[in-house]
């Protein structure tokens, strides 16, 4: 959720006046750093990371968090990220605001779900249920077949 970088980037890409509120900010808060955050050397994540972006989004602007994306990429290069391009929609109803994006958003996250859950290993419960439904299914085929050839030797 809103990948600034910098509180200088934060004030400089989305602030109508970046100057007067730089400065109203480091004259009557407290700013020790001027980092927002920053990113560890190491990281234990192995899942990826998913972006959504939109050239109309005036709350988060892109560039912010093409450099974050960026920044991701060189400390992490093992990490899987995934970016979605907008092109319509506005910050508060990004995924639901414009038909073409919406659609955009829906292949996105289709894609994801096929790309990295659909498609995981099963855990331990997991196999178990696939063999009781299975066994379920064959019991059942079974049933089903023994009525077939009751009813045709009828």
């Amino acid at each position: 959720e809103a990948p600034f970088d910098t509180f200088d980037g934060v004030m400089k890409d989305s602030a109508w006046f970046p100057r007067f509120n730089q400065a109203a900010f480091k004259c009557l808060g407290k700013l020790s750093d001027p980092q927002c955050y920053e990113l560890p050397d190491i990281t234990h994540l192995t899942c990826p990371i998913a972006f959504i972006t939109s050239d109309a989004d005036a709350r988060v602007p892109k560039k912010t968090t093409l450099r974050c994306i960026a920044n991701v990429k060189q400390l992490y290069p093992h990490l899987t990220v995934e970016h979605l391009e907008l092109r319509y929609s506005k910050h508060p109803t990004m995924s639901c605001s414009n038909e073409v994006d919406r659609d955009e958003y829906i292949l996105f996250m289709e894609r994801l779900y096929d790309k990295y859950i659909s498609k995981r290993p099963l855990t331990g419960e997991e196999v178990e249920e696939k063999i009781e439904c299975k066994e379920d299914a064959e019991k059942k085929d079974t049933e089903e077949t023994g009525l077939v050839e009751l009813t045709e030797l009828v």
